[in-house]
């Protein structure tokens, strides 16, 4: 990188928006990872993968977490911090949550849309 693109990219930084500032640090930190020396022990040739990093409005599948029943839902980013989301739930996954026999989320009668917070970037698909 050239001296006046990073100065570029500082000027920008001073600007951006609380949620600019939310990606670029999560991009760094995922940066951070990936640039840290595999453990000694390790055969596998692989390099780490960065984090995807969900915007707000992106489609996404949530995937690869606990409990189960949260497998398979689909919804859309509304809001977005370091490295979790909020998801509002599409009105099939809303019915299919309502649905499952589970006492943590408590889905409205007859709602079309429902929002599961926090929901860590590592256990989502973006579609």
């Amino acid at each position: 990188m050239s001296e006046q693109t990073f100065e570029a990219t500082r000027a920008f930084i001073a600007t951006a928006s609380a949620e600019q500032v939310e990606l670029i640090a999560a991009a760094l930190r995922s940066r951070r990872l990936a640039l840290r020396p595999a453990p000694a022990d390790t055969t596998a040739t692989s390099t780490s993968s960065l984090m995807k990093i969900a915007r707000l409005g992106d489609s996404v599948q949530i995937a690869r977490i606990q409990p189960q029943y949260l497998s398979g839902l689909t919804g859309t980013v509304i809001n977005t911090r370091v490295t979790r989301v909020d998801i509002e739930l599409d009105a099939k996954s809303t019915r299919k949550l309502a649905r499952a026999k589970q006492t943590r989320f408590e889905v409205p009668a007859g709602a079309t849309s429902f929002v599961i917070h926090g929901v860590h970037l590592n256990s989502l698909d973006i579609l």
